[in-house]
């Protein structure tokens, strides 16, 4: 059987991902994708007025055509 793949994310702010051990590159993407997922529609940081950040443009494009 062959060795599982260590992830080795560059950025420590991925922290959903260091240290899992994944079978295949194909697991690797598909907790990548996941992850980013979750970054931009789901989390939620501060300095976005309570919105996530996908929330966050579409409100500053919705302002930006309504204002032309």
């Amino acid at each position: 059987m062959a060795s599982p793949v260590r992830a080795k994310i560059p950025r420590p702010r991925c922290l959903g991902l260091r240290g899992e051990d994944f079978d295949t590159a194909g697991e690797i993407a598909q907790a990548l994708k996941e992850h980013i997922k979750w970054h931009n529609a789901e989390r939620i940081p501060q300095g976005l007025e309570g919105l996530t950040p996908m929330q966050y443009r579409n409100q500053a494009l919705k302002s930006r055509t309504a204002g032309n």
